[in-house]
């Protein structure tokens, strides 16, 4: 099965982890994530696995649209445990 098959939301969905809030600006500094269909793995990747790049960004509070738990592993972590809608 392909993986845009199942979470088309990944084509287009950005996930970043958020750095610090500045509240009084209303923004939000974010190190950015790429999903495993978007980096040279394509369809190989994981659909569950996330790579934590070195890009950062300052951005509008107002373009977050949700939250999702990722899991940091170590080599050779069992990611079987991971659950369902999480990722890694």
């Amino acid at each position: 099965m392909n993986f845009s098959d199942c979470d088309p939301f990944s084509l287009y969905a950005r996930y970043a982890k958020i750095i610090y809030i500045d509240s009084q600006l209303k923004t939000l500094h974010v190190q950015w994530f790429e999903h495993s269909s978007q980096t040279i793995l394509e369809d190989l990747g994981d659909p569950q696995e996330l790579f934590l790049t070195d890009n950062c960004n300052d951005l509008p509070n107002r373009l977050v649209c949700g939250k999702v738990v990722a899991n940091r592993l170590r080599p050779g972590d069992d990611t079987s445990k991971i659950a369902a809608l999480d990722y890694f």
